[in-house]
Protein backbone atom coordinates (compact mmCIF):
# COMPACT_ATOMS: atom_id res chain seq x y z
CA UNK A 1 0.00 0.00 0.00
CA UNK A 2 1.19 3.48 -0.74
CA UNK A 3 0.20 4.78 2.69
CA UNK A 4 2.73 2.45 4.34
CA UNK A 5 5.67 3.72 2.27
CA UNK A 6 8.01 6.41 3.67
CA UNK A 7 7.63 9.58 1.64
CA UNK A 8 10.95 11.36 2.16
CA UNK A 9 14.64 10.68 2.64
CA UNK A 10 14.26 11.97 6.21
CA UNK A 11 11.63 9.37 7.08
CA UNK A 12 13.73 6.62 5.46
CA UNK A 13 16.80 7.57 7.50
CA UNK A 14 14.73 7.72 10.71
CA UNK A 15 13.36 4.24 9.94
CA UNK A 16 16.89 2.91 9.37
CA UNK A 17 18.02 4.50 12.65
CA UNK A 18 15.14 2.80 14.47
CA UNK A 19 16.18 -0.59 13.04
CA UNK A 20 19.85 -0.13 13.96
CA UNK A 21 21.17 -1.93 17.02
CA UNK A 22 24.25 -1.27 19.14
CA UNK A 23 26.47 -4.15 20.20
CA UNK A 24 26.75 -4.20 24.01
CA UNK A 25 30.32 -5.55 23.77
CA UNK A 26 32.10 -3.35 21.19
CA UNK A 27 29.48 -0.55 21.03
CA UNK A 28 29.41 -0.55 17.22
CA UNK A 29 26.07 0.14 15.52
CA UNK A 30 24.70 -2.42 13.07
CA UNK A 31 21.58 -2.88 10.97
CA UNK A 32 19.49 -6.04 10.93
CA UNK A 33 21.15 -9.39 11.43
CA UNK A 34 24.69 -7.98 11.35
CA UNK A 35 24.34 -7.04 15.03
CA UNK A 36 23.27 -10.58 15.91
CA UNK A 37 26.22 -12.01 13.96
CA UNK A 38 28.60 -9.59 15.66
CA UNK A 39 27.28 -10.47 19.12
CA UNK A 40 27.51 -14.18 18.28
CA UNK A 41 31.14 -13.63 17.30
CA UNK A 42 31.91 -12.01 20.68
CA UNK A 43 30.18 -14.83 22.55
CA UNK A 44 31.82 -17.60 20.52
CA UNK A 45 28.46 -18.75 19.12
CA UNK A 46 29.48 -18.19 15.49
CA UNK A 47 32.09 -20.90 14.93
CA UNK A 48 35.14 -20.03 12.85
CA UNK A 49 33.68 -16.66 11.91
CA UNK A 50 35.92 -13.92 10.61
CA UNK A 51 35.46 -10.27 11.54
CA UNK A 52 36.44 -7.23 9.51
CA UNK A 53 39.14 -5.37 11.44
CA UNK A 54 37.78 -2.02 10.17
CA UNK A 55 33.99 -2.16 10.69
CA UNK A 56 33.59 -5.42 12.66
CA UNK A 57 31.21 -6.99 10.14
CA UNK A 58 31.16 -10.75 10.68
CA UNK A 59 31.67 -13.27 7.88
CA UNK A 60 30.64 -16.84 8.52
CA UNK A 61 29.88 -19.83 6.37
CA UNK A 62 31.00 -20.74 2.90
CA UNK A 63 33.70 -18.59 1.24
CA UNK A 64 34.10 -16.45 4.35
CA UNK A 65 37.80 -15.78 3.78
CA UNK A 66 37.26 -14.64 0.19
CA UNK A 67 34.25 -12.50 1.12
CA UNK A 68 36.24 -10.86 3.94
CA UNK A 69 39.18 -10.23 1.60
CA UNK A 70 36.90 -8.57 -1.00
CA UNK A 71 35.10 -6.61 1.72
CA UNK A 72 38.39 -5.36 3.20
CA UNK A 73 39.31 -3.84 -0.18
CA UNK A 74 36.40 -1.41 0.23
CA UNK A 75 38.08 -0.03 3.37
CA UNK A 76 41.67 0.03 2.13
CA UNK A 77 40.87 1.38 -1.33
CA UNK A 78 43.33 -1.10 -2.83
CA UNK A 79 42.70 -1.97 -6.48
CA UNK A 80 44.96 -4.95 -7.26
CA UNK A 81 43.76 -5.69 -10.81
CA UNK A 82 45.32 -3.51 -13.52
CA UNK A 83 43.99 -3.09 -17.06
CA UNK A 84 46.63 -4.09 -19.63
CA UNK A 85 45.33 -1.47 -22.09
CA UNK A 86 45.00 1.68 -19.95
CA UNK A 87 45.74 2.97 -16.41
CA UNK A 88 42.38 1.76 -15.02
CA UNK A 89 42.52 -0.45 -11.91
CA UNK A 90 39.75 -2.51 -10.29
CA UNK A 91 39.13 -4.05 -6.88
CA UNK A 92 37.62 -7.23 -8.32
CA UNK A 93 38.80 -9.20 -11.33
CA UNK A 94 35.21 -9.48 -12.56
CA UNK A 95 34.95 -5.67 -12.71
CA UNK A 96 38.21 -5.49 -14.66
CA UNK A 97 36.83 -7.96 -17.21
CA UNK A 98 33.66 -5.84 -17.54
CA UNK A 99 35.82 -2.75 -18.10
CA UNK A 100 37.89 -4.46 -20.79
CA UNK A 101 34.83 -5.81 -22.63
CA UNK A 102 33.14 -2.40 -22.53
CA UNK A 103 36.06 -0.16 -23.48
CA UNK A 104 38.70 -2.29 -25.20
CA UNK A 105 36.70 -4.67 -27.44
CA UNK A 106 38.77 -3.75 -30.48
CA UNK A 107 42.03 -4.56 -28.67
CA UNK A 108 41.00 -8.03 -27.49
CA UNK A 109 42.65 -10.98 -29.23
CA UNK A 110 40.31 -12.87 -31.56
CA UNK A 111 39.91 -16.58 -30.97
Amino acid sequence: MEGDRPESDESISSLQAALAMTCPVCHKTFEGRNCKQNLGFHMGVVPRALMCPFCHKVFAGRNQQQRLRYHTLTHTGEKPHACPYCPHRARLKFNLHKHIRALHKDQLPTS
